[in-house]
């Protein structure tokens, strides 16, 4: 497994993914200075956003709240998700998609180590982009507000780091089963987007009513990726047990994506 492994990284960092994943969060960091104080699918009473992603958005521009930047540091995560998309699954079906896989099952490596290995290659690496990406956005805040950082500062943002990065790695859960069932990475990238986008748009309009819907929409929105991100990017509480519900869906079809791996002939 560990030779697998280091294989697998190897693979990742000789590709293109992360040069273009570099490239995609530059242009991103350009495009936050260029529109300044931005609102992405938010919610709210008109003056107050409850829910989404806002930028810049300080009451007080020459004295902000540590809440505001918070939520501004954290506010592009609204396009991550992009990235990782792509990430996982180009790097994912490629060699099933070239059959170059076929030569390392021939040599007697076992389907599930490739599985695992692959899956955890892409959380790790995405792991360490996210944080370059939020750590780039949080030094902006730091040095366009001048604000004092303080240890409990310091864990808000670590903890906001990791329940949006436990929701990623579940989102990445996704993406790998939807490969695994097409490999077609077209048809993966428009499913992902569709389950992303409808998630966005139904929890848009029912956020101050969750209470009143059927179960099989709060279900459905439980089990999106942009409900917890629209809620922790604005330091909103979630339920624990929901977030929990949601991890263990996702490593459930991560399994079950890995037995019907395991069970396809390799062509």
């Amino acid at each position: 497994m560990s030779r697998q492994l280091k294989a697998e990284f190897y693979k990742m960092f000789h590709s293109m993914n992360i040069v273009i994943s570099f490239l995609v969060i530059v242009a991103i960091v350009g495009l936050s200075f260029a529109f300044g104080d931005m609102s992405f699918f938010a919610g709210g009473d008109g003056m107050v956003t409850y829910i989404g992603f806002q930028a810049k958005g300080y009451m007080n521009q020459s004295s902000p709240e540590f809440n505001e930047i918070l939520r501004s540091t954290f506010a592009y995560t609204c396009f991550f998700w992009i990235i990782v998309l792509f990430i996982t699954a180009l790097f994912f079906t490629k060699e099933y998609s070239t059959g170059t896989i076929k030569l390392a099952v021939a040599t007697g490596i076992n389907k599930w180590s490739i599985y695992i290995s692959k899956v955890a290659t892409i959380l790790c690496v995405t792991f360490g982009l996210y944080f370059i990406y939020i750590t780039i956005f949080g030094l902006i805040e730091i040095l366009q507000t001048g604000i004092d950082i303080r240890s409990y500062y310091v864990s808000d943002v670590i903890r906001i780091f990791i329940l949006n990065y436990l929701v990623l790695a579940a989102f990445i859960c996704f993406i790998v089963f939807i490969c695994v069932l097409t490999r077609n990475v077209g048809i993966v990238v428009g499913l992902s987007c569709l389950y992303i986008f409808a998630g966005i748009s139904i929890y848009i309009m029912v956020w101050d009513r969750m209470e009143t819907l059927v179960k099989v929409v709060r279900m459905f929105i439980y089990c999106n990726p942009m409900y917890y991100w629209m809620n922790y990017c604005c330091n909103r509480a979630v339920s624990y047990i929901e977030l929990l519900g949601y991890l263990i869906v996702s490593v459930a079809i991560l399994i079950f994506g890995g037995y019907l791996l395991e069970k396809r002939e390799i062509k």
